[in-house]
């Protein structure tokens, strides 16, 4: 399981604590029964979950006003869910002492289960769900045949009780790293109510290098939806920079140059335009200059 929390502090930054983890064993936790982990061993978790919940309580300071938790399950976690355990009493109690926490504003849940078990976001489900709004969730779709009927009715029941749903996508060599497949996987999410979040390149993890597209394949299938689709249907292609360096958004090159005078910008049809500056005696951080080679169009 996976599970990050960001404190967002008043004057812009974002400040990260060693508590990053806190939510992750939480979950783990709550999606965790007794036949899946030895006895002693679950009494030992929920104690340390217990310290760990005061320190996120107490050693953030009142200035810290938001919270965002994103988790991705296991293969413990999805047999506890199938046995019920992402059941009301265990996800609410979690929920509930979040909201208990006055600095934090939102949560949001990364999960498969709508995707794998769409019979678990039951009614019942959603409606205690939706007494902890704001809450947000994300969930992981990497091709358009993962969305089936049955999917697409959980997701709405969902949406349907207020929770904003975004999907992260991961771009996987001969899966989805085509035009035609991507363009169908987010219209498709469009129409379950879901919008494209992030298309993520495949992080260097050991033996997934024959699932692993280039670069140049991701900024390809960027240009090729936006100006062709929706833009609610275009996800912010994002590396994952290694060695703890979060997440950094690559673009196609649309500022061609940048001066104190203009900006000049080409669209999605390859046609240049300029836009005047008008940032007066600012400081501004221009672009390096470039020459309008058609070599930048794509680049």
């Amino acid at each position: 399981m996976r599970m990050g929390c960001r404190f967002g502090a008043p004057a812009g930054r974002v400040v990260q604590f060693r508590s990053i983890f806190v939510l992750s064993a939480l979950l783990f936790a709550a999606t965790t029964h007794a036949q899946s982990t030895p006895e002693n061993a679950s009494t030992i978790e929920l104690a340390h979950l217990q310290n760990q919940f005061r320190t996120i309580s107490n050693r953030v300071s009142p200035s810290v006003v938001a919270i965002s938790a994103v988790a991705s399950t296991t293969q413990d976690s999805d047999d506890a869910v199938r046995t019920d355990s992402m059941n009301g009493d265990k996800l609410e109690g979690i929920l509930k002492r979040l909201r208990s926490i006055p600095h934090i504003e939102f949560v949001r849940i990364g999960t498969r289960v709508p995707i794998f078990l769409p019979q678990r976001i039951t009614p019942e489900l959603c409606a205690m769900l939706s007494k902890y709004h704001p809450l947000w969730m994300s969930v992981h779709v990497n091709h358009p045949r993962e969305l089936t009927i049955e999917v697409k009715q959980a997701l709405e029941r969902l949406a349907n009780a207020g929770i904003p749903l975004g999907n992260q996508s991961v771009l996987l060599a001969g899966v989805n790293d085509d035009v035609e497949t991507m363009k169908t996987l987010v219209q498709k999410l469009l129409l379950c109510r879901v919008r494209p979040y992030y298309l993520y390149q495949c992080d260097l993890i050991t033996g997934s290098a024959h699932l692993r597209s280039s670069v140049a394949k991701g900024i390809e299938i960027i240009e090729a939806l936006r100006g062709h689709t929706t833009g609610y249907g275009v996800p912010q292609f994002v590396i994952d920079a290694p060695g703890g360096g979060g997440k950094v958004p690559i673009n196609p090159g649309y500022v061609l140059y940048h001066d104190n005078e203009k900006i000049v910008i080409r669209n999605y049809e390859g046609k240049i335009f300029e836009y005047p500056e008008s940032g007066g005696d600012q400081s501004v951080q221009f672009a390096p200059q470039r020459e309008y080679h058609d070599e930048y169009l794509y680049s």
